[in-house]
């Protein structure tokens, strides 16, 4: 636990210290929310609860996956750690670890300079983002590899006014602008608080920042031929149906194809795999360069299955038939 709360960035690690009371730590077996809980005070000392959970595979040790060798560890206790420094995300200190660790801010110098080649709209269509929200939006970040968790031209991120829609397009939840340097939110990414849809939205949307900055000529018609993809005029059409991770995937382009994969390689990638054993293994060894997700599901909801025998229920014997003319 200290050398995860070591590992912080230096300012952020100088400002805790100097500025965060004594607390007192307790280690529980019992599951807790967030893995951490917080805010008690006796005679100036805060009181803390950490889950054990949270201890699982924080260490990274060597391990073989799949008949590949290599670091295997869980984020979980790092999550925690964030959530004890920004007080959940209420610190002023949850936008310095954004600024540290991600590189992006949401302190927006001047919205209309920010907006002049995209939608042209002033400070008053925007708002703060919430607590919860800029915590999540942490851990997803956090979650792309190392060389990845700060992209060259993300810059900002923008939170919409509650209740307004997109004025280009009112539909969309999120929106990424590569060549303006930002990525806005609306109320409806976060309406439904923090869902594995809001992960995957986070993901996607910095994905398009990877295809913009990052990702080589070759990668892309590689990642192009692989989705089956075509263009005419404007449209990209694909000639395949089945290998895309969503709807959304097959139906736009091949960067948006490329979005979802990504976000669903992260926070479902038993789902990329059963739909696309070549786009994953792609991500694996181009994008992620062999980095790998596991889904793990808690001990205590998990079950045992004795009976693998499936169960026929067969109509009962027709013993008799009466036909009555109609009047």
């Amino acid at each position: 636990m200290l050398k995860t709360i070591e590992d912080m960035p230096t300012t952020i690690n100088n400002i805790y210290q100097e500025y965060f009371k004594p607390s007192y730590w307790i280690l529980s077996n019992a599951h807790i929310t967030h893995d951490i809980q917080f805010g008690r005070e006796v005679k100036g000392v805060k009181f803390v609860t950490i889950a054990s959970e949270a201890f699982g595979y924080a260490n990274p040790l060597m391990a073989k996956i799949d008949g590949v060798r290599g670091r295997f560890f869980s984020k979980r206790l790092h999550r925690a750690i964030v959530r004890y420094i920004t007080d959940n995300g209420r610190s002023w200190l949850t936008k310095e670890l954004l600024k540290l660790r991600c590189g992006v801010s949401v302190d927006i110098p001047d919205y209309v300079t920010l907006t002049k080649h995209t939608t042209g709209e002033h400070v008053g269509r925007f708002d703060k983002f919430k607590p919860e929200e800029l915590i999540s939006i942490i851990s997803m970040l956090e979650e792309y590899p190392s060389g990845m968790v700060s992209t060259p031209g993300l810059k900002y991120l923008v939170r919409r006014l509650d209740g307004t829609p997109h004025p280009l397009n009112p539909g969309a939840t999120a929106v990424a602008w590569p060549s303006a340097g930002y990525i806005e939110f609306m109320e409806s990414a976060f309406k439904d608080g923090i869902t594995k849809y809001t992960q995957r939205l986070i993901l996607h949307e910095k994905a398009h920042f990877l295809w913009h900055y990052l990702f080589d000529e070759q990668l892309k018609a590689d990642w192009i031929e692989l989705g089956g993809w075509f263009q005419e005029g404007d449209r990209w059409f694909t000639t395949k149906q089945t290998e895309f991770v969503s709807a959304y995937a097959h139906g736009e382009n091949p960067n948006e194809d490329m979005a979802e994969s990504i976000s669903y390689y992260i926070v479902n990638p038993n789902k990329l795999r059963s739909r696309s054993p070549a786009k994953y293994e792609f991500i694996q060894n181009r994008v992620m360069h062999g980095t790998r997700y596991i889904s793990k599901i808690r001990e205590d909801l998990t079950f045992e299955v004795y009976n693998l025998y499936p169960d026929y229920i067969y109509p009962g014997k027709m013993v008799k038939n009466s036909l009555r003319p109609h009047s």
